[in-house]
């Protein structure tokens, strides 16, 4: 398994774990006369992840809590900034249309790590942060 692949699965299970904590905190603080559970578990976690995600790839210029541990961001295909739309699209795209289109990424994603298929959707890619790589050494 190539190490960009284990930086992303590293940085998604901590990321995951970063929104499932502050979906507590919220549900426990904010919307506690909220009794449904369905309403968190359909409701409450995911906008919790997708607004985490974006506003942390925009505010930290492509990176995560988890990215940031493990050394991994999310830049443009182009070189340019992330923008908000791409930002958009490539949450949205993970969470709802990649988990059908995943199989043909598979294999090439074990391989080398930088490509799944919101990467494609968004024209985005996913490359070692050189600073971390630069504190590792």
């Amino acid at each position: 398994m190539h190490s960009t692949t284990k930086r992303r699965i590293g940085a998604y299970i901590i990321n995951q774990a970063v929104y499932l904590g502050l979906s507590v905190v919220i549900e426990k603080t904010v919307l506690r006369r909220v009794k449904s559970e369905v309403v968190h578990a359909v409701v409450t976690q995911p906008t919790i992840s997708f607004l985490g995600e974006v506003a942390q790839l925009k505010l930290l210029n492509g990176k995560t809590i988890g990215g940031q541990i493990c050394g991994i961001q999310v830049e443009s295909e182009n070189g340019l900034p992330l923008t908000t739309k791409q930002i958009v699209r490539r949450t949205v795209y993970r969470d709802t249309v990649s988990l059908f289109k995943i199989r043909p990424y598979w294999k090439p994603f074990l391989e080398n790590g930088q490509r799944l298929p919101e990467d494609d959707f968004a024209r985005t890619i996913v490359r070692l942060n050189q600073e971390k790589l630069k504190n590792e050494a």
